[in-house]
């Protein structure tokens, strides 16, 4: 929109105005996926520009998905820190339990998984 606002601001001529038109549209589907269409005229002086937005911006949106995503995930020292963490928590819970007591903690702390 703020591209086909700087061209009308050009002062162009009325054979010119209507090779500024376009139609968008964006379709989602249930598994969260996008079709965007983009129909504009032949020699619009924005094709380059509507190509360009069409191909950029999802995958920027992409990748700023997959950042979020990675940021997410423990880093391997975080991930060998609670591992150790979990072992040192297992092994005091057996030392302060019966093995009756430890075998029901367990068979819980399984289930959450």
């Amino acid at each position: 929109m703020e591209l086909l606002s700087q061209e009308l601001n050009k002062n162009l001529t009325e054979e010119e105005k209507p090779k500024l038109a376009l139609k968008a549209t964006i379709e989602s589907s249930a598994d969260q996926q996008y079709t965007i269409q983009v129909h504009y005229h032949s020699q619009s002086p924005l094709q380059d520009q509507i190509k360009e937005l069409i191909t950029i911006t999802p995958l920027k949106l992409e990748i700023e998905y997959l950042k979020h995503k990675q940021e997410q995930l423990p880093t391997s020292e975080n991930f060998d820190k609670l591992t150790k963490e979990k072992q040192a928590l297992e092994n005091s819970l057996q030392d302060l339990t019966d093995e009756d007591e430890y075998q029901k903690i367990k068979q819980k702390i399984n289930q959450i998984k």
